[in-house]
């Protein structure tokens, strides 16, 4: 029997676990099972919970270093069941220190500071002798998308695209989240920037596929659009279920959204 919390960000849904509770699984085996969809729960990934630390996975079982929506979904949690009712305070996911602050309980609304995105290939994961921005993919129907590639909280390529179509999002998705440039895939975030201050995006998560709504994409988006397309400081970004506001800030990137309780239950499929 094993206790789970779902909750939701624009969509993107997880499961919350106590990592004490599953210290004997095989974490693999386990997220791929209860996140399947329909022979499981269901969830794009599992947030294992230990106080004020977790770790995430994704549906397919992988590691995840970081997940924006999923951070905003533990902030949640940690409110709803007494474990933190600070205002501000840092969470640990993984290796890294996440600054957050709730903003507002009733829409349940937090900000969190992403970080600083890097331009780096060591972080990004590529090799250095063909790591460049923008980078040409050439896709097997023969077009050749420019892909901005960098570390936001994990690693990101951004695709910018006159519209958005979800067909073409899939396929070329698929195609640079498994490209040999990379060398453990990577997040794929397909912009279009409706005007200065607003984007449209789709991403297509590496472990999860394409998603309703991704945090840390939203700050990807924002990142290039502002670096190399010259847009606005302050952006509304755009999903299909939702928005989030992102921000820059002293050279750190926060975004603004919210986070929603679906379900307290038991598993017994273990």
């Amino acid at each position: 029997m094993l206790t789970f919390y779902k909750y939701h960000g624009l969509g993107n849904d997880f499961l919350i676990l106590d990592k004490k509770e599953v210290k004997h699984q095989d974490i693999y085996r386990l997220t791929k099972k209860l996140c399947d969809r329909h022979f499981g729960i269901g969830a794009d990934g599992i947030l294992l919970s230990d106080g004020l630390s977790m770790e995430i996975y994704n549906a397919d079982g992988s590691y995840a270093q970081m997940c924006g929506n999923g951070i905003r979904c533990y902030v949640k949690y940690c409110y709803d069941e007494g474990i933190c009712r600070d205002i501000s305070y840092d969470l640990t996911c993984g290796k890294q220190k996440i600054p957050i602050q709730i903003l507002s309980l009733d829409p349940f609304m937090v900000n969190v500071d992403m970080g600083i995105p890097l331009y780096d290939a060591d972080a990004i994961g590529v090799r250095k002798d063909l790591y460049r921005l923008p980078y040409p993919f050439l896709m097997k129907d023969g077009t050749v998308l420019k892909g901005y590639s960098f570390f936001m909280t994990n690693t990101h390529t951004v695709i910018f695209v006159d519209r958005l179509q979800e067909d073409n999002i899939i396929d070329w998705g698929e195609q640079i989240c498994h490209h040999p440039l990379f060398q453990d895939g990577t997040n794929v975030d397909f912009v279009q920037i409706i005007n200065p201050s607003t984007l449209a995006v789709r991403t297509y998560e590496r472990g999860v596929g394409l998603s309703l709504s991704c945090g840390s994409g939203a700050c990807a988006a924002f990142a290039a659009s502002h670096r190399f397309k010259n847009t606005s400081s302050m952006m509304n970004i755009l999903f299909l279920k939702g928005e989030l506001g992102v921000f820059l800030e002293e050279e750190h990137i926060h975004m603004v959204g919210s986070a929603s309780r679906i379900a307290k239950g038991v598993y017994d499929g273990i």
